[in-house]
């Protein structure tokens, strides 16, 4: 009998490449049995995700046997106890957890544990000394930019440590990681085979009504635009409106608004709104589905994405689309998750994380791209890239 994988991650939160995650790794691994798995126990089935176990759940139900564990992927070294905690909950609960908890550190920690389950500081960095007979121990392209300076990075890099494979997809990490003296590959994020494995799947999404009306609408194509909630204040929507508008007219294309990610402290409809009132009647409209796999449609079907979200643009990465990832005005001089993938893998010319007051000339810049034959060809290399990757951790288990 094969030996089970736990297969690890922020799962139990909305979150497009949280959620693709473990699809794409059930999906190599075949027919192995998988036990997916969150810090806490959920159910996103209705989003396209999965139903998972909480870790505690997963080690009572693997108990008394030998179990292979993979972290599936995401920006999760430097992920602290009190921010997994706060993103488990809804809006109103994270809000009211925030105003009652974040003054007082004690309190704080004290109530992120019982929301987690766990004491640790990182707690998606799971280490196989928590398992009683832990098999092989596995990070699958996972991230952490802040890694060299975090307050977690101790306690993260010893885990590190222990693993059998260790896979970054950034050279950020890769050199935090290198620094510590541990061993590491460099390989792209796994949603660079959301394409490779599932394309005929998201072809057939792309069929319902409400994209079928989108492409109607717009015959000569839409903008895939998304942003997180910190981009809500008043002049930073006066300016992306007037960007968006302007490239809208110049390309006549409409313009789709949606969201990449539900959990706390990421996409909000309440700022798609005030843009929309920015903007001429019928030049937008917010997709308000936030099922992953109509997600991926909406994107593979635009003629360009422009957002906050890594996975929005990898996902354009995957279909060889143009992109261009949003900066937010105090991130400006800081490297970002987003910043550090597309500096690691992005071809020449494409444009990286942009300030919004740059967005026009950046998606005139991307938009001239659209038909290089760079793209696909880039695509299919990542695919390759991972793939390659994948093999040797797929290699190290029985």
């Amino acid at each position: 009998m094969a030996t089970p994988v736990i297969v690890f991650g922020a799962f139990d939160r909305h979150n497009l490449g949280d959620l693709l995650f473990p699809h794409i790794v059930q999906t190599l691994l075949h027919d192995r049995p998988c036990i997916i798995t969150g810090l806490a126990r959920r159910d996103l089935s209705q989003w396209g995700g999965h139903q998972t176990l909480s870790l505690t759940q997963a080690m009572d139900q693997t108990a008394g046997q030998r179990v292979h564990f993979i972290h599936a992927g995401g920006e999760l070294l430097t992920c602290s106890n009190w921010d997994a905690a706060v993103m488990l909950q809804n809006e109103t609960d994270a809000a009211h957890a925030i105003a009652r908890y974040e003054p007082d550190p004690g309190a704080r920690e004290q109530w992120a544990a019982t929301q987690t389950g766990s004491q640790r500081a990182a707690p998606y960095a799971v280490p196989p000394s928590v398992f009683r007979q832990p098999g092989r121990w596995i990070f699958n392209a996972v991230g952490g930019i802040e890694l060299a300076k975090h307050d977690v990075a101790d306690t993260t890099l010893q885990t590190l440590r222990a693993a059998d494979f260790l896979g970054v997809r950034d050279r950020v990490t890769l050199a935090a990681v290198h620094a510590a003296g541990i061993a590491a590959h460099l390989l792209p994020d796994s949603a660079v085979l959301v394409r490779h494995l599932f394309q005929y799947r998201i072809a057939a999404v792309a069929q319902d009504a409400c994209l079928a009306t989108i492409r109607a609408n717009w015959p000569n194509g839409y903008l895939a635009v998304q942003f997180s909630a910190d981009f809500a204040d008043d002049a930073t929507l006066d300016q992306l409106a007037r960007q968006l508008q302007q490239f809208a007219v110049s390309e006549k294309l409409g313009i789709v608004l949606f969201r990449a990610g539900a959990a706390p402290w990421h996409d909000d409809l309440e700022p798609y709104r005030r843009l929309l009132t920015r903007l001429p009647p019928g030049m937008a409209l917010i997709y308000e589905n936030l099922n992953i796999w109509n997600i991926c449609a909406l994107l593979a079907s635009s003629r360009l994405y422009c957002g906050s979200s890594l996975h929005g643009r990898i996902v354009a990465m995957a279909y060889g689309l143009p992109r261009v990832n949003l900066r937010h005005p105090t991130l400006m001089d800081k490297t970002t998750k987003q910043s550090a993938y597309a500096e690691t893998w992005e071809i020449d010319g494409m444009p990286h994380c942009i300030g919004v007051e740059e967005l026009g000339g950046a998606l005139q810049q991307a938009m001239a791209m659209q038909n290089d034959a760079r793209l696909p060809v880039a695509a299919r290399a990542w695919e390759d890239a991972y793939l390659r990757g994948a093999a040797l951790w797929q290699a190290l288990l029985d």
